[in-house]
This record gives structure tokens, C-alpha cells and sequence, in this order.
């Protein structure tokens, strides 16, 4: 196994050594929660919490009598990504954009289940949630997608709400994006002509 391979097993392990106390509590819940009685990924999220340095080999001895040593990778790789959708779970109810996806999923759901006045309302929420924290390619998105609501509320539902402002809104959002990142460029420009500076002066 050459470096880069190394490398590139440990990302399990690594991912593991960065958890806190609480998350990796909430980890063993929630794995507990969704493998019932096969507790693979659990016994193999203890047994590499508890290395010091990372050994593949301990690891494969340790469990050779277990079916899914065959499939080794396959586990590990299985272990990394739901970690980290206990993560996304964890930090939910703490991250805007963790939020913002809650509700839009929420939004397409019950414009699934043809309740459309519930979902404009989810969708308003993630909106506010975009604004309070200036995450501005979300609100182009999320403007995008009430337009559409609010269009077939008003060409299909003959609703009397006047959408002209509405419609604009992910134009607004646009401007303040390229306006965003035109700073950054002229930052970062700024940056390198400082760092190419002092690289000269050394």
C-alpha cells in the first residue's frame, strides 16, 4: 500500500478522533437506531475510537470471524457516511443551512401530498432563516421556488395576490451575490499582491 492509499484509509479513523464526547454519543444512538440487532457499524466505531494510531490489520484480526470482514471497505466506507448523517442530524437544530434544508425538503413533501399552503409556509421559514444569516445562494433558490408557488396559486388557484414584487427577488439576490464576490476577488486580489510582495522583499 503506497502513501496516498494510507492516507486515504485512515479517513474513518480520523473522522472518528474529531467527534466530540456528544456526538459520538449521539452516533451510537443513532446507528442504534437504525441497525437494530446488527451493531457492525457500532462495534467497528468502538474498536477504531479505541486505537491510538490507526491498524488495519488489528482491526481485520480482531473481527475475523465476522461476516463483514469479506466486505471490509465496503463497511468502512458505509461507517464514514453515516457518521456523518449523524452529524447533519446532530448540528440540525444548530446550523442555518442544516435547517434550511429541513425545510425544503419539508416544502416538497407536502407539495407532494397536494397541501400546498402548508408548504408555502415552510418555504417562507427556510427564506427567513436565509436572510437572518445573508446565505444568499439559498435565497435565490428558495425565491425561485415560492415564485412558482405563488404563480400556480394565482394561474391555477385564481388567487388575487399580487407576485410582481415576488418575482424580483431572486434578481435582488443575484446582485448581492456578484456585488459578494466582487469584494472577495478585489480582497484576494489585494492579498496575492501583498504575498507575491513579500516573497520578492525575502
Amino acid at each position: 500500500m503506497n502513501k496516498s492509499q494510507q492516507n486515504k484509509s485512515h479517513f474513518v479513523f480520523d473522522l472518528i478522533k474529531s467527534l466530540t464526547p456528544s456526538e459520538k454519543r449521539y452516533f451510537k444512538l443513532f446507528a442504534s437506531l437504525f441497525e437494530q440487532k446488527n451493531k457492525t457499524y457500532e462495534k467497528l466505531f468502538d474498536a477504531i475510537d479505541k486505537q491510538k494510531e490507526y491498524d488495519e490489520k488489528a482491526l481485520k484480526k480482531k473481527f475475523s470471524n465476522e461476516k463483514f470482514i469479506k466486505h471490509f471497505a465496503v463497511v468502512k466506507t458505509n461507517l464514514f457516511n453515516s457518521i456523518l448523517k449523524s452529524l447533519r442530524f446532530y448540528s440540525a437544530e444548530s446550523d442555518p443551512v442544516e435547517k434550511i434544508s429541513i425545510y425544503k425538503r419539508n416544502h416538497i413533501l407536502l407539495t407532494k401530498k397536494g397541501m400546498p399552503d402548508l408548504a408555502i409556509i415552510q418555504l417562507k421559514k427556510a427564506i427567513k432563516i436565509a436572510d437572518e444569516n445573508n446565505i444568499f445562494a439559498e435565497k435565490i433558490i428558495l425565491h425561485h421556488w415560492l415564485n412558482n408557488a405563488n404563480m400556480v396559486n394565482v394561474c391555477i388557484r385564481d388567487s388575487d395576490y399580487d407576485i410582481s414584487e415576488d418575482l424580483a427577488s431572486p434578481l435582488k439576490s443575484i446582485k448581492l451575490i456578484e456585488d459578494l464576490h466582487q469584494s472577495i476577488y478585489l480582497k484576494r486580489k489585494i492579498e496575492l499582491f501583498h504575498h507575491k510582495s513579500l516573497i520578492r522583499n525575502k
